[in-house]
C-alpha cells in the first residue's frame, strides 16, 4: 500500500513553468500596451482642449 504514494522520480513539470512565464508576459504586455494607448489619448485630448481654450481666448 505505502508503495503506491512513493513515486520513483519527481514529476516533469517544466512545461507549467513554461506556460506561466507566457500567461504573466502576455498580462504584463496588455497592461503596457493599454498604458500606451492611455497616454496616446490622454494627449489627444489635452491637445484638444488648448485647441478650444485658444479659440476661446480670440
Amino acid at each position: 500500500m505505502f508503495a503506491l504514494f512513493v513515486q520513483s522520480s519527481t514529476p516533469n513539470t517544466v512545461s507549467y513553468l513554461i506556460l506561466g512565464y507566457v500567461i504573466i508576459g502576455a498580462i504584463g504586455l496588455g497592461y503596457v500596451i493599454s498604458l500606451v494607448i492611455r497616454q496616446r489619448n490622454l494627449k489627444r485630448d489635452l491637445e484638444m482642449l488648448r485647441r478650444l481654450q485658444e479659440e476661446e481666448k480670440e
